[in-house]
């Protein structure tokens, strides 16, 4: 009788680890499901959620600063605007008044990238042998504040830049403040391979009316003339709120039409404006 008893419940020990191991079979890898959490899944967790946008710097102003030249050791000093759309216009005033830049420049974030052109005033040249070249600039902006970075003409002349945000930008504009302003440009810089039979145009004086129409007149060089400005002449208010405005001047003949930017501080007007192959600068 005991020997019955142990046999039978060897049986039962068998039955239940055959049936553990079903079980277990059927909640293991061979293409059962595992047991669902009943956790809530948070779909708001930190690394679901995406980065904020990261707000483009602008460059947009009036700036004053240091071009510094690795390849002459030169600091030049420099005025310029920048406004919404990236246009860019800067003019060096010393030691070599009348290196001029015309360009665009952009911002992905506070880096600032861009290129322009460069044109050389009359005698002068680039490290290209040419009196105009083409640069590629790099840095960082500082809304309102600074801009500062590095350039490379791509044929010998790198270097650096340091600009400082001038307040004026802030001033609104008006049509009014431009009238008001001294119209008269002594000596106006021209840089870039200016041919024309005329000689330079060493004076410029402008009136303004209430609608931004400009007439005026500019006097040549070597035929020792004076001209008027030809009709399409004027200046429009860009944004009211800052001073900045976009210029004409259509000397007519050989010379051609001009445009560009200016900003008025004071009674006097800063003037960048350029026609593809020359710039003028001036300061009325």
């Amino acid at each position: 009788m005991q020997k019955k008893r142990i046999f039978k419940h060897a049986n039962i020990s068998k039955a239940l680890i055959l049936t553990l191991l079903f079980v277990l079979a059927s909640c293991g890898s061979g293409g059962g499901s595992a047991p669902q959490s009943n956790t809530p899944q948070n779909n708001n967790s930190p690394q679901n959620s995406p980065s904020p946008a990261i707000a483009n710097a602008s460059p947009a102003g009036i700036w004053q600063g240091t071009f510094h030249s690795n390849l002459t050791g030169l600091n030049e000093q420099a005025t310029g605007i920048v406004i919404g759309n990236g246009e860019a216009r800067f003019s060096t005033t010393a030691p070599l008044a009348g290196v001029q830049y015309v360009g665009s420049v952009s911002t992905q974030g506070n880096n600032l990238s861009g290129t322009i052109t460069g044109y050389a005033p009359q005698g002068y040249v680039f490290s290209n042998g040419l009196q105009w070249e083409t640069v590629s600039i790099s840095g960082t902006v500082q809304a309102q504040d600074s801009i500062s970075g590095t350039y490379n003409n791509g044929v010998g002349d790198t270097g650096t830049f340091s600009l400082t945000y001038n307040q004026v930008y802030n001033n609104a504009s008006s049509l009014s403040f431009f009238t008001a302003a001294n119209g008269f440009f002594n000596q106006p810089i021209i840089s870039g391979p200016f041919n024309e039979s005329g000689g330079l145009i060493t004076e410029i004086g402008i009136s303004t009316d209430s609608n931004g129409n400009i007439t005026g007149n500019y006097f040549v060089q070597n035929s020792n003339l004076e001209f008027g400005l030809m009709g399409g002449s004027a200046v429009t208010i860009i944004d009211p709120a800052h001073n900045a405005y976009r210029i004409t001047l259509n000397f007519g003949g050989d010379y051609g039409n001009y445009t560009g930017l200016c900003f008025v501080e004071g009674n006097t007007i800063n003037l960048f404006i350029s026609n593809g192959s020359n710039a003028i600068s001036g300061t009325s």
